[in-house]
């Protein structure tokens, strides 16, 4: 599976895939652009998927995504700009990747639980964040219910 550059486009017709994982898919460097057709898809995780270059933005019509993890896409330098529109989403890691700005769309989310770089984070007014390591952090775009129990058993986010 570490040798896959595409995905077959025809991957988009499986409406009721709710868990697709490319975790280091080292050489994957584009996804579909109809992958937001995936609309039961509740999981994408696309951790280290080095190669990979951008998320479509298709993506922000996938109204049942809960996670989407893109830490170690070094790549990826940019989020789809109507990510807020995924009301579902609960979790998005972008730790180590090369996304450098959150869309503003991304405030209309509550309770989302961002993993990222420290001084990112800080950088757009966060300040209740909760440490995981030395420079990496996660904190909630509203902080709501935070139980620091849940984070550390992975039931939160």
């Amino acid at each position: 599976m570490k040798e896959i550059k595409h995905l077959p486009d025809n991957i988009c017709m499986l409406k009721h895939l709710k868990y697709l994982n490319l975790k280091s898919c080292w050489l994957l460097e584009q996804l579909p652009k109809d992958l937001g057709r995936l609309e039961s898809l509740e999981v994408l995780d696309l951790t280290e998927c080095i190669s990979l270059q951008d998320i479509p933005n298709s993506i922000c019509s996938m109204k049942c995504l809960k996670s989407l993890n893109l830490s170690f896409c070094i790549r990826v330098e940019k989020l789809p700009g109507e990510l807020g529109s995924l009301e579902c989403l609960e979790m998005l890691n972008i730790e180590g990747s090369g996304i450098s700005r959150l869309p503003h769309s991304i405030f209309q989310l509550k309770d989302l639980c961002i993993v990222w770089s420290r001084w990112r984070l800080l950088s757009y007014g966060f300040t209740c964040l909760h440490e995981i390591s030395r420079y990496t952090a996660l904190s909630y775009v509203h902080q709501q219910r935070y139980d620091p129990i849940e984070v550390l058993s992975g039931n939160r986010c």
